[in-house]
């Protein structure tokens, strides 16, 4: 991400990875929040994953490529949310969504092993069918 060379507003916040590079940062608007991320950090899919999640509570638009940068403004429906609480919530869910898809790429492996032996090692021990199991209970077919 391309550091701006202006200071920060004290609308703006940003988060920073131990390089020191900005990989997130937040600005408040008028009603709005515009959430700023380096694609190298945060993929669009996981972005995407956390945005599904507020689409009941605001309006959600991505803009940029996708590659270096992706924005995300956030409006909420109803006009007394406290945009710096929502912001800050936004971003906690997009940790949680890549912690959780991050885990199951790297377990996908275990995670099929053991659903292949359970699905594998799991034989049913059914008595085979016999010509009368068939019919209905209750109808005796013509037989007195």
């Amino acid at each position: 991400m391309v550091d701006s060379p202006f200071p920060p507003s004290e609308n703006e916040h940003f988060s920073e990875s131990a390089s020191g590079d900005i990989v997130c940062r937040y600005i408040l608007l008028d009603g709005a929040i515009q959430i700023r991320l380096d694609a190298r950090a945060y993929s669009l899919s996981r972005a995407y994953a956390t945005a599904y999640a507020y689409l009941d509570r605001a309006w959600v638009v991505f803009e940029g490529d996708g590659q270096s940068e992706i924005r995300i403004l956030v409006r909420p429906k109803k006009k007394e949310v406290d945009l710096d609480g929502l912001a800050k919530e936004f971003l906690n869910e997009l940790v949680s969504v890549t912690n959780y898809f991050n885990n199951l790429e790297a377990n996908k492996e275990v995670i099929s092993m053991i659903m292949q032996r359970a699905l594998f090692s799991a034989s049913p021990q059914s008595a085979p069918v016999q010509p009368g199991d068939l019919e209905p209970a209750g109808e005796d077919h013509g037989q007195k």
